[in-house]
């Protein structure tokens, strides 16, 4: 499937004239998702006011009350979308907004981070979180931090702070890749910004996509509106492919005493079949799917049996209070079904961060770097 994406910083959208301006422009670039930044918009509950500038197709707008100039929106092209979920993550400063794209589960994040390095790099420590999906992805935007020391030219300061080292960590565990970083990907230069003296050059605004996003062609165009360039880039989108159930593991938890002896049994019963296949190799495929049979349904028993003791549980929680409302000393009771209901949870945990293969998070401590990292490997 084919996409075309456009990223621009507007800088402002706020009056008509420049709403209207702006949005007349970019419908003649025919994109399918255009990224607007620095719109200049309030936080407001409806944004009526400039989705029906935009009749081309859906819109989805984002102010903030931190600035003047902040303020974002994402618009969509055609018939072809549908929003599933729109996220104001920081309001005026980060989008995100989850679509079906041809029937293809697609995220879009947009930023417009702060000059300001702290407030900057508080919006993008927001973004690695948003980047563990199984959807294919593009992250657009002006993140106003370069990503290399050949991104600043001129009297401007090309030193790395940061946030651009945050930044290029964040690409690199991501495994996104960067459309305007290829040469042979589009025209040159490469600046995205520039002063109105062109003594000063800057590549501060990108385009990131997962790998699923392949970028045929990227091209950089000036506008007469902006100081920014407009970002283009021509883009196939895999088709969806839905993920099985993945790999089945044993629990080991399910090797008891009573649970061996009666698979020996059962397995005794099974090599008495052994005749009737064309060979060893083929019995042993249809005994190793007895197996997983047989522990998946002692599995489900053991759920079910946790399940009906924690509803007998909570009953007797619900009773011992009634009681204990009506004058009865039950207070060693309570104590023992709160007891068992705690270690029947911690257990229940314990297999949650197992299956996400998470170290041990404490209380407000946030998912490390290494953790994204094991996401996006797939480990």
């Amino acid at each position: 499937m084919e996409l075309k994406l456009a990223s621009l910083n507007v800088r402002s959208i706020k009056s008509t004239a420049r709403c209207v301006n702006a949005l007349q422009y970019l419908a003649k670039v025919k994109a399918d998702v255009t990224f607007l930044q620095e719109c200049g918009l309030p936080h407001l509950r409806c944004y009526r006011r400039w989705s029906r500038w935009w009749p081309h197709g859906l819109s989805v707008w984002s102010g903030g009350n931190d600035c003047r100039a902040s303020g974002l929106g994402i618009l969509l092209r055609g018939g072809n979308f549908a929003i599933n979920e729109v996220r104001e993550v920081v309001g005026g400063r980060l989008l995100v907004v989850d679509v079906m794209y041809r029937g293809s589960p697609l995220r879009l994040i947009n930023v417009y981070a702060s000059p300001m390095q702290s407030e900057r790099l508080a919006v993008l420590q927001q973004l690695p979180v948003l980047l563990a999906t199984s959807r294919q992805l593009v992250l657009a935007g002006d993140f106003n931090c370069i990503i290399d020391a050949a991104g600043r030219s001129g009297s401007a300061d090309s030193r790395l702070d940061s946030t651009s080292k945050f930044l290029m960590d964040m690409v690199k565990d991501a495994k996104l890749r960067d459309a305007f970083s290829d040469p042979a990907g589009g025209s040159q230069p490469r600046f995205t910004w520039s002063r109105s003296d062109g003594l000063a050059r800057s590549r501060i605004d990108f385009v990131f996509t997962t790998k699923a996003v392949t970028v045929r062609h990227t091209d950089l165009t000036p506008v007469f509106f902006s100081d920014h360039c407009l970002l283009q880039a021509s883009c196939h989108l895999q088709e969806d492919r839905k993920a099985g159930r993945g790999t089945w593991k044993l629990n080991m938890k399910l090797l008891t005493t009573e649970n061996i002896e009666e698979l020996k049994r059962d397995y005794a019963c099974w090599r008495t079949v052994r005749p009737l296949f064309d060979s060893p190799t083929l019995w042993w495929e249809a005994t190793k799917e007895n197996i997983k049979r047989f522990f998946i349904s002692k599995g489900v028993q053991r759920a079910r049996q946790s399940q009906r003791e924690l509803c007998q549980l909570q009953t007797d929680l619900q009773q011992l209070l009634l009681l204990q409302s009506r004058g009865v000393d039950v207070k060693e009771e309570l104590r023992d079904v709160k007891d068992r209901q705690a270690r029947l949870f911690t257990s229940e945990s314990s297999k949650i961060i197992f299956r996400s293969r998470v170290r041990h998070v404490e209380q407000d401590e946030t998912c490390s770097r290494f953790f994204f990292h094991k996401v996006h490997r797939g480990s």
